[in-house]
Protein backbone atom coordinates (compact mmCIF):
# COMPACT_ATOMS: atom_id res chain seq x y z
CA UNK A 1 0.00 0.00 0.00
CA UNK A 2 1.52 3.77 -1.00
CA UNK A 3 1.94 6.01 1.98
CA UNK A 4 0.69 9.66 1.59
CA UNK A 5 4.02 10.72 0.62
CA UNK A 6 4.86 8.36 -1.72
CA UNK A 7 0.99 9.23 -3.60
CA UNK A 8 1.91 12.62 -3.13
CA UNK A 9 5.38 12.21 -5.03
CA UNK A 10 3.62 9.97 -7.47
CA UNK A 11 1.45 12.54 -8.09
CA UNK A 12 3.80 15.15 -8.57
CA UNK A 13 6.08 13.31 -10.65
CA UNK A 14 3.57 11.92 -13.47
CA UNK A 15 2.26 15.65 -13.58
CA UNK A 16 5.65 17.13 -15.25
CA UNK A 17 5.45 18.34 -18.51
CA UNK A 18 8.67 18.30 -20.98
CA UNK A 19 8.90 20.08 -23.83
CA UNK A 20 10.63 20.36 -27.24
CA UNK A 21 12.46 23.91 -27.99
CA UNK A 22 14.84 25.14 -30.89
CA UNK A 23 15.06 28.21 -31.69
CA UNK A 24 17.64 29.55 -34.72
CA UNK A 25 17.80 32.04 -37.69
CA UNK A 26 16.64 32.57 -40.98
CA UNK A 27 17.54 34.41 -43.40
CA UNK A 28 14.29 35.88 -44.89
CA UNK A 29 11.79 37.99 -44.33
CA UNK A 30 8.95 37.70 -41.19
CA UNK A 31 6.40 38.01 -43.63
CA UNK A 32 7.99 35.00 -45.68
CA UNK A 33 8.66 32.86 -42.58
CA UNK A 34 4.40 33.79 -41.46
CA UNK A 35 2.91 32.66 -44.95
CA UNK A 36 5.10 28.94 -44.71
CA UNK A 37 3.67 28.58 -41.61
CA UNK A 38 -0.22 30.21 -42.12
CA UNK A 39 -0.54 28.63 -45.48
CA UNK A 40 -1.60 24.73 -46.47
CA UNK A 41 0.79 25.77 -49.57
CA UNK A 42 3.62 26.84 -47.52
CA UNK A 43 3.54 24.24 -45.49
CA UNK A 44 3.31 21.41 -47.78
CA UNK A 45 6.79 22.75 -48.75
CA UNK A 46 8.33 21.92 -45.48
CA UNK A 47 6.77 19.51 -43.72
CA UNK A 48 4.88 17.26 -45.57
CA UNK A 49 3.28 17.21 -49.24
CA UNK A 50 -0.33 15.62 -47.76
CA UNK A 51 -1.45 18.93 -45.84
CA UNK A 52 -4.96 19.67 -46.19
CA UNK A 53 -7.50 21.86 -43.92
CA UNK A 54 -7.53 25.46 -43.43
CA UNK A 55 -5.50 28.26 -41.28
CA UNK A 56 -7.43 30.18 -39.73
CA UNK A 57 -8.09 30.24 -35.96
CA UNK A 58 -10.43 27.35 -34.75
CA UNK A 59 -9.94 25.61 -38.26
CA UNK A 60 -7.76 22.09 -38.50
CA UNK A 61 -5.00 21.20 -40.22
CA UNK A 62 -4.52 17.66 -41.07
CA UNK A 63 -0.68 16.57 -42.07
CA UNK A 64 0.01 12.96 -43.42
CA UNK A 65 2.83 10.92 -43.28
CA UNK A 66 2.27 7.91 -46.26
CA UNK A 67 0.45 5.29 -43.94
CA UNK A 68 2.70 6.55 -40.72
CA UNK A 69 -0.01 8.91 -39.34
CA UNK A 70 -2.12 11.28 -39.54
CA UNK A 71 -1.82 14.32 -37.32
CA UNK A 72 -4.96 16.56 -36.71
CA UNK A 73 -3.84 20.45 -35.25
CA UNK A 74 -6.22 23.21 -34.29
CA UNK A 75 -5.11 26.63 -34.95
CA UNK A 76 -5.54 27.77 -31.25
CA UNK A 77 -3.79 31.52 -31.91
CA UNK A 78 -2.47 34.12 -34.86
CA UNK A 79 -0.81 37.51 -34.46
CA UNK A 80 0.01 38.54 -38.02
CA UNK A 81 3.96 37.98 -38.65
CA UNK A 82 4.54 37.25 -35.10
CA UNK A 83 3.42 33.83 -33.80
CA UNK A 84 1.51 30.98 -34.89
CA UNK A 85 -0.15 28.48 -32.05
CA UNK A 86 -1.80 25.11 -32.90
CA UNK A 87 -3.38 22.54 -30.30
CA UNK A 88 -3.01 18.49 -31.07
CA UNK A 89 -6.45 16.91 -31.46
CA UNK A 90 -5.76 14.10 -33.13
CA UNK A 91 -3.83 11.29 -34.41
CA UNK A 92 -0.86 10.04 -31.97
CA UNK A 93 -2.10 9.42 -28.18
CA UNK A 94 0.98 9.75 -26.69
CA UNK A 95 0.62 13.65 -28.24
CA UNK A 96 -2.66 14.33 -26.71
CA UNK A 97 -2.78 17.86 -25.35
CA UNK A 98 0.36 19.15 -26.58
CA UNK A 99 0.73 22.11 -28.62
CA UNK A 100 3.37 23.61 -31.06
CA UNK A 101 4.17 27.60 -31.10
CA UNK A 102 6.03 29.33 -33.40
CA UNK A 103 7.18 32.58 -32.12
CA UNK A 104 8.68 35.22 -34.95
CA UNK A 105 10.60 38.21 -34.22
CA UNK A 106 13.59 40.45 -36.38
CA UNK A 107 16.82 39.91 -35.30
CA UNK A 108 20.05 41.26 -37.16
CA UNK A 109 17.93 41.81 -40.51
CA UNK A 110 17.03 38.01 -40.03
CA UNK A 111 13.95 36.21 -38.74
CA UNK A 112 14.24 34.47 -35.37
CA UNK A 113 12.36 31.38 -34.99
CA UNK A 114 11.48 30.01 -31.28
CA UNK A 115 9.49 26.70 -31.58
CA UNK A 116 8.16 25.11 -28.93
CA UNK A 117 6.26 22.10 -28.62
CA UNK A 118 5.12 21.62 -25.26
CA UNK A 119 3.15 19.20 -23.06
CA UNK A 120 4.45 15.60 -23.45
CA UNK A 121 4.19 13.22 -20.36
CA UNK A 122 8.10 13.32 -19.18
CA UNK A 123 8.07 9.56 -19.70
CA UNK A 124 7.25 9.86 -23.15
CA UNK A 125 8.88 7.09 -24.75
CA UNK A 126 9.07 8.76 -28.60
CA UNK A 127 10.85 12.18 -27.23
CA UNK A 128 14.18 11.63 -28.87
CA UNK A 129 12.97 10.48 -31.92
CA UNK A 130 10.34 13.30 -32.34
CA UNK A 131 12.90 16.10 -31.43
CA UNK A 132 15.14 14.82 -34.30
CA UNK A 133 12.31 14.78 -36.19
CA UNK A 134 11.56 18.31 -35.73
CA UNK A 135 14.90 19.46 -35.84
CA UNK A 136 15.14 18.06 -39.41
CA UNK A 137 11.63 19.39 -40.32
CA UNK A 138 12.85 23.28 -39.02
CA UNK A 139 15.58 22.69 -41.33
CA UNK A 140 13.30 22.18 -44.41
CA UNK A 141 11.17 25.26 -43.12
CA UNK A 142 14.73 27.34 -42.82
CA UNK A 143 15.41 26.46 -46.73
CA UNK A 144 11.92 26.76 -48.32
CA UNK A 145 12.04 30.37 -46.81
CA UNK A 146 15.64 31.07 -48.01
CA UNK A 147 15.87 29.41 -51.27
CA UNK A 148 12.26 27.80 -52.17
CA UNK A 149 13.35 24.17 -51.61
CA UNK A 150 11.91 22.71 -48.60
CA UNK A 151 12.48 18.67 -47.36
CA UNK A 152 8.84 17.85 -46.61
CA UNK A 153 8.14 14.22 -46.42
CA UNK A 154 6.69 12.77 -49.23
CA UNK A 155 6.00 9.21 -50.35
Amino acid sequence: MLSINNTFEFLINSMIMISIQHTFHIKASINTVYDALTTIDGLSEWWTRDTIGNCEIGDSIYFTFGQHATFEFQVAQLDSNKSVNWKFVDGYSDWANTFVSFVLSENEGMTQLEFVHEEFQEDYEGYGNINFSWAGYLSSLRAYCENGEGSPFSN
